[in-house]
């Protein structure tokens, strides 16, 4: 329940200042009658943990908690009740405790999940409803648990492929800095009045920029990305680069196959629990994580309605890997398109992994040439024009 902040008077006219926990100002109002305080004002108090997103593993280990329970034959309320009263981060001690109560309530619990607005995603909510129309909700919570199990492991993996390039780039960026402030000036004088190569003087007018304007160059570079955020933060912006992405030689196909295996493990969760293919389809667009695929879907939505079918519609996709519309017509054709779904979803999971792996075998050689060639640049920089001095020094003396 909300948390009011009020001041109230009793009958002698002193003010009395507390907080309380009320369903609303009304009750509120009443709770402070009671103890013969009169209302006066309130503000209400928002817990800083209310609307937080819970994460994939999260979910994942809150729908197996509860599917185990039911399973055994445990009340919602109690299962609730044991959640709740385990050691928890305030996250998700505000989101299951607000569970609990509006459970206690008689609220079902996809209604309870929608109340706590961006808490629990719009799929899981679905599936919930699914779940507790079918009396199945323990089967669905196990399939919710195993797609926000696998889901959190691609995340990772997807972080973990990232993270490494992220570092390379940094200490690659760190590395040039550092050479051309505090190494190439060490050679300025030495080299002064000499005829140097024009890769020589490239990096010393260079070096000299960052030394003298080194403070106006970090602002500039500070402006730049903040920029550069809020302008990707544009709609339009952020659509055409995730076009781009799909059309990117190699890295292109390697991303066509992980948004492939988001979407098809999704609709086969969807599909399979009893959701109608539309809702499946509405649903599943949301978790592709490309915008410009996702945008595609209101016209495969239309095209499925019209009678067209599924495969033939999402063959047209421009994102998705031909191998998904070819499996789903096998499906469409023998009547088995829930058991395929899973299938070509369990076959699309480890092809990501795959995908990922590559991506990362072609990301890390590639960081690492650009770190070489910064190094070597510079050292070629430096030792051309010592190698000519000393090629003079010798002609003189053979002189």
């Amino acid at each position: 329940m909300p948390l009011y902040k009020y001041t109230a008077k009793d009958i002698s006219g002193k003010v009395h200042k507390g907080a309380l926990n009320a369903a609303d100002p009304e009750a509120l109002k009443k709770g402070l009658r009671e103890t013969g305080l009169y209302l006066s004002g309130f503000t209400e108090k928002v817990d800083k943990n209310q609307g937080k997103k819970l994460k994939a593993e999260e979910i994942s280990t809150f729908c197996r908690e509860i599917s185990t329970m039911l399973a055994s034959g445990i009340s919602l309320v109690r299962a609730m009740n044991i959640i709740n009263n385990r050691d928890l981060t305030p996250k998700l001690k505000y989101a299951f405790g607000e569970l609990l109560s509006s459970i206690k309530k008689g609220i079902a619990l996809s209604d309870a999940m929608e109340l706590l607005g961006k808490t629990f995603p719009p799929m899981l909510i679905n599936m919930v409803k699914a779940g507790e129309a079918s009396g199945r909700l323990d089967e669905t919570m196990e399939k919710m648990a195993d797609y926000y199990e696998k889901d959190n492991r691609l995340n990772k993996s997807i972080r973990s492929a990232l993270t490494y390039p992220i570092i390379l780039a940094v200490l690659t960026v760190c590395v040039a800095v550092g050479l051309m402030t505090f190494v190439v000036p060490m050679f300025a004088d030495i080299f002064d009045g000499m005829t140097l190569p024009l890769v020589t003087r490239i990096v010393m007018t260079i070096s000299n920029a960052l030394t003298d304007n080194f403070v106006q160059i970090v602002i500039v570079v500070a402006i730049v990305c903040i920029a550069v955020y809020f302008i990707m933060q544009i709609e339009k912006v952020r659509f055409g680069i995730d076009k781009l992405k799909l059309k990117m030689p190699v890295v292109g196909k390697l991303l066509k196959i992980i948004y492939t295996a988001r979407f098809a493990r999704t609709l086969a969760s969807l599909y399979s629990s009893g959701l109608s293919i539309i809702n499946a389809l509405q649903i599943s667009k949301d978790t592709i994580g490309n915008r410009y695929i996702t945008q595609q879907f209101d016209e495969v939505v239309r095209s499925v309605r019209a009678g067209n079918s599924l495969s033939a519609t999402l063959a047209a996709v421009d994102g998705f890997d031909k191998k998904l519309s070819d499996t789903i017509a096998v499906g469409e054709e023998t009547g088995q398109l829930d058991s395929l779904l899973v299938s070509i979803a369990d076959s699309y999971d480890y092809d990501s992994d795959m995908a990922i792996k590559r991506l990362m075998t072609m990301i890390e050689p590639l960081m690492i040439i650009i770190l070489a060639f910064f190094v070597v640049v510079i050292m070629l920089a430096v030792l051309m024009p010592i190698f000519g001095m000393y090629s003079q020094i010798e002609q003189m003396g053979n002189v």
